[in-house]
């Protein structure tokens, strides 16, 4: 807590605290030598790599108009509901969510189409920036995601078993639903 009221960064007062520790208890040749095997161990981990295709995937959706072409699609097939801009940017959150796994390149991607037609269209600016916003979240939830890439990565799962039960746990759902529950 000292580190942090001193504003060292959350990382580096956590990785400091940890040294001292180790330090405290098994002396300084085990401090360094867990530093640099654990740092290593964990950037070097084989299911990272998802997380710059990832990156690349979103980087190449949206420079070859994929974002434009899903927000063009969703207004042509929504604008004629109430809110019909709010509701495009929803649904091209969400198909670009799908091409990028990153919420902050969604919202970004998004932000630069969505919030100027909006705003063309009368949009309340707290309102256009707000649906991107909240949109955005997207990203986290529809695989390939990069948080549940950590999350496997930090729980020691498998990333293709993880998005696979994601995957398999819909289809279990749906294969659940009686002729009743329709």
């Amino acid at each position: 807590m000292v580190l942090l009221s001193l504003r060292i960064p959350i990382g580096v007062s956590l990785g400091m605290t940890a040294f001292t520790g180790i330090f405290a208890l098994r002396g300084m040749d085990a401090a360094f030598a867990l530093m640099g095997s654990t740092t290593f161990q964990f950037i070097a981990h084989w299911s990272l790599t998802a997380i710059p295709m990832f990156i690349l995937m979103g980087a190449i959706a949206f420079h070859t108009g994929l974002t434009r072409t899903l927000f063009d699609a969703g207004k042509a097939w929504l604008s004629f509901l109430p809110g019909g801009l709010a509701i495009a940017t929803n649904v091209s959150s969400a198909g670009f969510a799908a091409a990028s796994g990153s919420s902050v390149a969604m919202a970004g991607a998004m932000s630069r189409l969505a919030v100027p037609e909006m705003l063309r269209a009368k949009y309340d600016p707290g309102l256009a920036t707000g649906v991107v916003a909240a949109s955005g979240t997207l990203g986290a939830f529809i695989p390939p995601s990069i948080p549940f890439v950590l999350y496997a990565v930090f729980m020691e799962a498998s990333v293709g078993q993880l998005l696979m039960a994601v995957n398999h746990r819909a289809g279990k759902d749906e294969s659940r639903a009686g002729p009743g529950d329709q």
